[in-house]
Formats: structure tokens, C-alpha cells, sequence
């Protein structure tokens, strides 16, 4: 289809998988004691540690809308007034 052999595929694959990896070493940094202070504080929180068990990090600042109960809605709403 795109007229390549697959050992040359295999070099370009090979050879992106390398840019990424170093593009993460110095891009990503992950900040590890905040990331366990987050996790200890959230996992003594009953209401919301079983939506963020596993995760290692959010975005600040992104909301999605979502539905919930009229009678719950005010511990849901963000600070631009919509449920989030």
C-alpha cells in the first residue's frame, strides 16, 4: 500500500518511539510529592477517592459538564456557576 518494505517501517517506528522517549525524559516531570499528597488527601475522602484511585494527574482548570441530582447539585457547581 504505501510502497515501503517493512524493515524500512520498522526503522522510522523504531526511530519515533526514540524522539518521544526523549522528548519525555526532558519535557515530562512529574511532581511526585505533590502527586502523593494528592493521593493520601483524596484517598480519606469517601466521596470522591473510588473516581480518582489510580490516577497520577489532572489537568487544573478543565471541567466537564455532567448531570447530577437537583438536591446535590450545589456541591457540583464550579466557580463559573455550571455543574462540572
Amino acid at each position: 500500500m504505501f510502497h515501503h518494505s517493512t524493515d524500512t517501517i520498522s526503522k522510522i517506528f523504531h526511530e519515533i518511539l526514540t524522539a518521544l522517549y526523549e522528548f519525555y525524559v526532558r519535557v515530562v516531570h512529574l511532581p511526585a510529592c505533590q502527586i502523593e499528597y494528592s493521593r493520601v488527601a483524596l484517598s480519606d475522602n469517601p466521596k470522591q477517592w473510588p473516581f480518582f484511585k489510580g490516577c497520577i494527574g489532572a489537568l487544573d482548570g478543565t471541567h466537564l459538564p455532567i448531570a447530577v441530582p437537583t438536591k446535590q447539585q450545589s456541591a457540583w457547581r464550579n466557580r463559573k456557576g455550571w455543574i462540572s
